[in-house]
């Protein structure tokens, strides 16, 4: 079925647009490059609008370049329903490494001055889902660092860290968390961790040639060698451009 036509003339739509919108023939111009004196000419039926012009109109205002030319439709273009909650974005601190971790084992807010990396919300609360405890303000982002967890974590990704008590009480084996093999130090690492038969914590590199390290629990809270579970990783590719092979 072909849609109701407008009874405007060019001319007539042109102006309509421009009025609907509450600008001046200078500024309904001046988004794509088109002097006040050749919107009148427009507005006057003295010139008819290149395609383009119609075009470019419908990016920046949102009217339909069709409805605009041939006065077919509806004069705007219809915008899609929002999913509730998908648009919305959260932003999460990005911490140092060598501040990542205060002496109790907590990871320190670094606060309103830090860099900020910005998700969608419902990513976060997907993640958040998956890991089975948590909440969004839990969330902290570390820039990894060193070989030892080749090829999972490469220097230079960063890492979303769910810090939630929970998850660090009750670490999962062989899954990857921050973790401070030294409770004397700040520095936190990105390791695979598991408790052995003995009963000792035992932190894993990916890459080989790294030798595990074992820490007695018997004198230290978990929760001060755990700082948080990886839950997501995000890499830049061209940092980490290979060198060509030599075929």
């Amino acid at each position: 079925m072909r849609e109701k036509m407008s009874d405007q003339s060019l001319a007539e739509r042109f102006r309509a647009l421009r009025l609907a919108l509450s600008k001046s023939q200078s500024a309904f111009g001046e988004p794509i490059g088109v002097s006040y004196a050749a919107v009148s000419r427009w507005e006057k039926d003295d010139a008819l609008p290149p395609d383009m012009a119609a075009i470019a109109l419908e990016h920046v205002y949102g009217v339909s370049s069709k409805w605009l030319l041939t006065g077919e439709g509806p004069m705007w273009i219809p915008k899609p329903a929002p999913t509730e909650g998908s648009a919305e974005l959260l932003s999460r601190p990005l911490i140092a490494g060598a501040a990542s971790c205060g002496p109790g084992g907590e990871i320190a807010d670094p606060g309103p001055t830090a860099l900020r990396m910005p998700f969608r919300k419902d990513f976060l609360l997907e993640l958040l889902q998956e890991s089975g405890a948590g909440s969004t303000e839990d969330l902290y982002v570390v820039e990894c660092s060193g070989e030892s967890m080749r090829p999972t974590v490469h220097p230079g990704d960063m890492a979303l860290i769910n810090t939630s008590l929970e998850l660090r009480l009750q670490p999962k084996r062989n899954a990857l968390y921050l973790v401070r093999p030294d409770p004397a130090s700040a520095e936190g690492r990105i390791k695979r961790v598991r408790i052995d038969a003995n009963g000792q914590l035992c932190f894993l590199s990916d890459a080989p040639g790294f030798t595990p390290i074992a820490v007695d629990l018997d004198s230290l809270p978990m929760q001060s060698l755990i700082l948080g579970r990886v839950c997501w990783v995000a890499r830049s590719v061209v940092k980490d451009e290979r060198p060509e092979r030599n075929w």
